[in-house]
């Protein structure tokens, strides 16, 4: 049997109508994404307090106290839990000279959990009353519908970072107008359902910035070098959010190696299976080399040193995945430990039914405040995301501690 494109096109159209449908049901009734309601418990386990210390601070009146829906019961926006948040310092405002930690989670292999990742830290960060902007990379898009905005058909070209890569655009709707020279991404930053979280959303369109980088490169565009292009376009976001965080396609392209150029830490997402850990070796390997090129491109100060000079305050491997059903798993987990040694983060994202189901609704364990499955499933999934995040927020911290030492 043989195809045409034609059919091919038809078939992608039909899948696209598919997923417009399983949203429509998913999301219903209007196709649109919804942060949870929380409950008291919820705002005591987020804010680290007491029922006492709640009842203390509820008198003085200067917090939102949720909507009473019977006598024991009491629910909270996503807002008003970041408010709680933010007043007993769960979360760091930056001062005017300071800008956010960006963190580049990538690896070259796909399904290791790379876009759960992104989207569990900006979200748990955003409750604990950071602002957290995520950046979508990967042509697939799966973080924006993380987001709640479907690729294909709810995000156009010219709100991703594909204007920026191509160095000008027309954002008229004049066709014959002149493009405008585009030197940062403040014209793709979205809101999205969850109250301190925005997103630079992708969509298919956005793979054509893997051929407008070389091909300005190549024309040796004065100023222009493709590692710097992600670093320079969120000079300016850096200043308006407390941590960045840019989920990369799975391969080593011109914009994760510029993700990776623009980021203070890294976060790989590692399975601990055979397939996993050998293509983790690849990723390493090619990251260095062309990291090492780019900074004998660069050349050398009067000292004979290198330039572009590029360092991470922080990198961790996460294990994620886990299936302890596997009796290979734990032989896996053991090389990952041996090779990584400092660099593997001391938890591990087990493998349930929780986090596929998520993944199936366009969610994640922190859309979820009541699991309709085994609570036992869905704490150990929870725990296990809230223990990497505090992880990372410890870092980040670091980061901002060792930053204002250096001043």
């Amino acid at each position: 049997m043989t195809y045409k494109i034609s059919e091919i096109l038809e078939q992608g159209r039909l899948a696209t109508s598919m997923i417009e449908t399983v949203r429509d049901t998913t999301f219903s009734p209007i196709s649109e994404k919804k942060s949870p309601v929380f409950n008291l418990n919820h705002l005591l386990k987020i804010v680290d307090i007491d029922r006492y210390e709640f009842t203390k601070r509820s008198a003085k009146g200067d917090l939102p106290l949720g909507v009473k829906i019977n006598p024991s019961k009491t629910e909270f926006t996503l807002s008003e839990i970041r408010s709680w948040a933010q007043a007993y310092g769960r979360s760091k405002p930056l001062g005017e000279d300071e800008e956010a930690v960006t963190i580049c989670v990538a690896n070259s292999k796909g399904g290791v959990g790379k876009t759960t990742t992104s989207m569990c830290l900006g979200q748990a960060l955003a409750m604990k009353g950071y602002r957290v902007l995520v950046i979508d990379l990967d042509p697939q898009g799966s973080l924006s519908s993380l987001c709640g905005l479907l690729p294909d058909t709810q995000v156009d070209e010219s709100e991703t970072v594909l204007p920026l890569c191509a160095g000008k655009y027309n954002f008229s709707e004049d066709p014959e107008a002149d493009p405008l020279p585009v030197l940062n991404l403040d014209y793709a930053v979205k809101k999205t359902y969850w109250d301190g979280l925005d997103v630079i959303p992708s969509a298919p369109v956005a793979f054509a910035a893997e051929f407008f980088i070389p091909a300005r490169q190549l024309k040796r565009e004065q100023g222009f070098r493709f590692w710097e292009i992600l670093k320079q376009g969120i000079e300016n976001i850096k200043h308006d959010y407390e941590v960045v965080i840019i989920d990369c396609a799975p391969t080593m392209s011109y914009l994760t190696l510029a993700a990776l150029w623009a980021s203070d830490g890294l976060i790989m997402p590692m399975p601990p299976k055979g397939m996993d850990y050998a293509s983790s070796a690849q990723f390493w390997m090619l990251f260095t080399n062309l990291i090492h090129e780019i900074s004998k491109e660069v050349g050398t100060d009067e000292d004979g040193n290198l330039i572009a000079q590029k360092e991470w305050e922080f990198i961790n491997v996460l294990l994620s995945m886990v299936d302890v059903s596997d009796p290979n798993t734990l032989k896996v987990q053991s090389l990952i430990n041996a090779t990584y040694a400092g660099m593997v983060l001391p938890v591990e994202i087990p493998k349930t039914s929780v986090t596929s189901g998520s993944a199936l609704d366009f969610s994640t364990v922190y859309d979820i405040t009541k699991y309709a499955g085994s609570l036992k499933t869905y704490e150990r999934a929870r725990v296990a995301y809230d223990r990497v995040v505090d992880l990372v927020e410890q870092q980040v911290k670091k980061v901002w501690e060792d930053r204002a030492n250096r001043k």
